[in-house]
């Protein structure tokens, strides 16, 4: 019997997609709704340009992106509530979500530089790539 699967990758793919399940069902039964955001990568001369499509009614002080470890993160949360009021209706509505992104950069990519912009509900994060990429190889020496 082999311990190893035969496709590591589609492994770890279906353990991370039964995690989310997971946390997910956990996340709605107290409550709260986590809210996924699609996030796209491409690639010029120069940068890489990240856009995510955040949920509505998000201001940009309930995001937060930073880099850690050639790792960016993009968190955010929104806590609102809506009122509706007539003569013969009253509805009152909170509305509780968060989301979590993780994108591992490319090895050129230039942490220092990234920059961020937020628009109509998109996300914009520019990462420049690194003018000198120095070898990490070093030849050691056999005695």
């Amino acid at each position: 019997m082999n311990m190893f699967p035969d496709n590591p990758a589609k492994y770890l793919s279906e353990i991370l997609k039964q995690a989310d399940q997971f946390f997910y069902e956990i996340s709605n039964s107290l409550g709260f709704e986590f809210s996924d955001v699609n996030l796209y990568m491409e690639e010029n001369d120069g940068e890489y340009i990240i856009t995510c499509e955040l949920p509505e009614k998000i201001d940009k002080d309930q995001i937060k992106v930073y880099e850690e470890r050639h790792t960016l993160f993009i968190t955010g949360h929104i806590n609102q509530s809506s009122e509706l009021k007539t003569t013969k209706i009253y509805k009152k509505q909170d509305y509780m979500g968060q989301f979590r992104r993780m994108v591992t950069l490319p090895p050129d990519a230039a942490p220092e530089g990234i920059k961020a912009s937020c628009k109509n509900n998109l996300l914009i994060i520019r990462v420049p790539k690194a003018h000198d990429l120095r070898s990490n190889i070093i030849d050691i020496e056999i005695e």
